[in-house]
C-alpha cells in the first residue's frame, strides 16, 4: 500500500489487489480516499499516480469517486481513466424495529457448505449482470465471471456466505461481513435467475437473520443500473445515500 500525499488536501492511496489479479491473471490495484481541491493539483496527483503504479507495474487499477466531484472527473478522464460505472451507497437503521418476516415467508438461510457451493458459484457467474466489473465495457467479460465465482469461494471459506432456500430447494445466496456494534455491511445477495420471483424474500429473510443477532444498522452498495434491485432496497426501506462513480485505466506496462 502506498500513499501519495501532495498537501492535506489532495491525496489518494494504491492498495495493490491480489484477489482480483488472480482473477485476471494480470496485476490490478485501487486508488482509495482520493482527494483535490482543484484542477492543477488533481492532475499532479494523478501524475505522481501515473509514476507509481507503472514502477509496481500495475496494468489495472480501478477507484471510485462521489458523483458530485467534478474536478475529479475531469481530471481523471484526461489521465486516460474510463467511466465503467455507477453505484449507489444505502443505508437502514431501525432494523431492530422493523419485521419482515412475512415477505421472507418460507424462505431460510443457512451457511452455505461445500456441497452448495458448486451451484452458488454458478448462480454467481452466469445469473448476475451487475457490478463494477461486469459492467466495465472494457474488461473481458469472462474475467469479470471468473472473479465473481471466486469471490463467492472466498466469502464461503471465511464463513460469509450464506445459501438461500425454500424447502429443500437452493434458490438463491446471501453474504455480508463487519457485524460490528449493531452494523452489518451486505456484501451479495441475489437469486438464481429461475427463481428471481423469490428475491424479495430473499432479502427479507436477509435482513430478518441479522435482525435476531441484534443487529440495528446495514449499508450496502448497489449498481445503479440495477433497477429491479433498487426497487426492492426502497421497498425495504433503504435509504439512498450517495450516488458514486467508477473510473478504471488500464497501463501499458510489461
Amino acid at each position: 500500500m502506498l500513499r501519495i500525499e501532495l498537501s492535506p488536501d489532495c491525496h489518494a492511496t494504491l492498495k495493490p489487489q491480489p484477489f482480483n489479479s488472480q482473477a485476471f491473471g494480470f496485476s490490478s490495484a485501487q486508488l482509495a480516499d482520493v482527494a483535490a481541491d482543484n484542477e492543477a493539483s488533481a492532475a499532479a496527483l494523478l501524475e505522481q499516480v501515473d509514476v507509481a503504479v507503472r514502477e509496481r507495474g500495475y496494468r489495472h487499477v480501478v477507484l471510485r469517486i462521489p458523483a458530485y466531484h467534478r474536478v475529479l472527473h475531469a481530471a481523471l478522464v484526461r489521465a486516460g481513466y474510463y467511466f465503467a460505472e455507477s453505484s449507489i451507497s444505502l443505508s437502514l437503521a431501525g432494523l431492530n424495529v422493523r419485521d419482515y418476516s412475512k415477505l421472507a415467508g418460507r424462505v431460510r438461510l443457512v451457511v452455505a457448505d461445500s456441497t452448495q457451493l458448486p451451484e452458488l458459484v454458478h448462480i454467481a457467474s452466469q445469473d448476475f449482470h451487475h457490478g463494477r466489473f461486469l459492467e466495465d465495457p472494457f474488461l473481458d467479460q469472462a474475467l469479470a465471471r471468473r472473479r465473481h465465482a471466486l469471490w463467492l469461494e472466498e466469502l464461503a471459506k471465511t464463513g460469509e456466505l450464506y445459501a438461500a432456500l425454500a424447502g429443500d430447494q437452493l434458490v438463491g445466496f446471501h453474504a455480508e461481513h463487519d457485524l460490528r456494534n449493531g452494523c452489518a455491511d451486505l456484501i451479495l445477495t441475489g437469486a438464481a435467475q429461475r427463481y428471481s420471483m423469490l428475491a424479495p424474500a430473499i432479502w427479507a429473510s436477509a435482513l430478518m437473520s441479522l435482525k435476531a443477532r441484534d443487529v440495528r444498522t446495514c449499508t450496502t452498495m448497489v449498481s445503479a443500473a440495477n433497477l429491479g434491485v433498487l426497487n426492492l432496497y426502497q421497498r425495504l426501506g433503504f435509504r439512498f445515500d450517495e450516488t458514486w462513480y467508477g473510473f478504471h485505466r488500464f497501463f501499458d506496462v510489461p
